[in-house]
């Protein structure tokens, strides 16, 4: 394209460098939701996440710095920085975002919805905060927050979401606990990572990066294996809150890019079989071709869940050429970077150091992880339009 001719490669980079980690991060949570969200309600979601940093610069500046003294002590002021300056309003409003935008909505019908709403609207915060960091940074600031900040603010979305879709789907106390772990562990990931920073900058002692690498690590491991969980736990957990038996539920809920526009048929056979609907009453006696939900007037009845009519799977085209458009980019990337490599390790008037080789390996592992990446999401595209 002529205008990326226009542009200072240097400038070209800084610019990819602070949208592209948001943006991978998104496909790589989107691509785990087996019933795909509204494009236009994630991406509502998603700036309301961005816009979130209105209510957290108000509340630094009007409510906590006026009347919250800062410590002078260097750790307990890199503390109250992190925590109460940062993950603390960060985290709060973010949730509030997914709460005002898609917590009632009809397209949160799972409890994996919560990590698909929660995640945008922590990319959509961090992308903005990129943006603000790498305007005035550059392209080391870019670098560094595409491997740390992103990749963090993302997780802890996904931590959060965890348990918002959790207690979206459960009652009573254990909802009240749900509730309070969607608050308390991101803030609790947020602050460490952001205290060994603040902390680092302020004493200048080398482990405190160490602890940052740690922290980051400890967090992305936490909700990758948060969202492993719950994909596995999501229609036993749904069919559970809504007391049908599993593998009806399973017939019953559509998959891809249609699943919204057929979603109250889905909601039609839920509130037809539910015992949690209709506690006391027993089953009707359906009839083939019987409505499952009775006529206005009349009085609601229970009906067994093979009376109910159970919709159709529609195609999951959207997502499945998503998938395999990703893939084609990873692998075509880092093959070229691969083969880029070994032409320099084959160059024989390539000078040869220490260095050299320590940063080829490097690369090439990154290259690596990208290639098999691309190769399984290749796969699972394919075999998600198949199905």
């Amino acid at each position: 394209m002529w205008f990326l001719s226009v542009i200072p490669p240097d400038i070209l980079i800084t610019i990819m460098l602070t949208v592209l980690p948001s943006v991978l991060l998104f496909i790589y949570i989107y691509t785990h939701d087996e019933h795909p969200e509204p494009k236009g309600l994630v991406l509502k979601v998603a700036l309301l996440g961005a816009l979130s940093a209105v209510p957290v610069v108000a509340f630094i500046f009007l409510v906590l710095k006026p009347f919250v003294p800062a410590p002078t002590d260097p750790l307990l002021a890199a503390a109250f920085s992190a925590f109460l300056e940062a993950a603390v309003p960060e985290e709060f409003f973010k949730l509030v975002a997914v709460l005002l935008i898609a917590y009632r909505n009809p397209a949160f019908d799972e409890p994996f919805d919560g990590i698909v709403y929660c995640a945008m609207a922590s990319l959509g915060f961090a992308t903005l905060e990129n943006i603000l960091y790498v305007s005035s940074g550059g392209l080391n600031v870019a670098i560094a927050r595409a491997l740390t900040a992103v990749p963090m603010h993302a997780f802890c979305g996904v931590i959060m979401g965890y348990y918002v879709g959790r207690a979206k789907f459960s009652s009573g106390l254990k909802n009240a606990g749900f509730w309070f772990a969607a608050l308390f562990w991101p803030i609790l990931y947020h602050g460490l990572y952001d205290w060994t920073i603040f902390s680092f900058m302020a004493t200048e002692q080398a482990w405190f990066i160490l602890a940052t690498l740690g922290v980051l690590v400890w967090t992305i491991v936490a909700g990758v294996l948060k969202m492993r969980r719950l994909e596995r736990e999501n229609l036993p957990l749904l069919a559970a809150y809504h007391g049908v038996p599993l593998n009806e539920l399973t017939s019953a809920l559509p998959r891809g890019v249609f699943s919204e526009a057929i979603l109250p048929q889905v909601r039609q056979f839920l509130d037809a079989a539910s015992p949690i609907r209709f506690p006391t009453s027993p089953y009707a006696t359906a009839t083939a071709g019987e409505a499952a939900v009775p006529s206005p007037g009349e009085a609601p009845v229970r009906h067994s869940t093979s009376s109910v009519a159970i919709p159709v799977r529609r195609s999951r085209g959207f997502l499945g050429v998503l998938m395999v458009f990703t893939g084609i980019i990873f692998v075509s990337g880092s093959s070229l970077m691969l083969l880029g490599l070994g032409i320099n390790l084959a160059d024989p008037a390539m000078e040869k150091t220490d260095e050299f080789f320590m940063g080829t390996a490097v690369v090439g592992a990154v290259m690596l992880l990208f290639l098999f990446w691309g190769v399984r999401l290749f796969w699972r595209g394919l075999r998600r339009n198949r199905d």
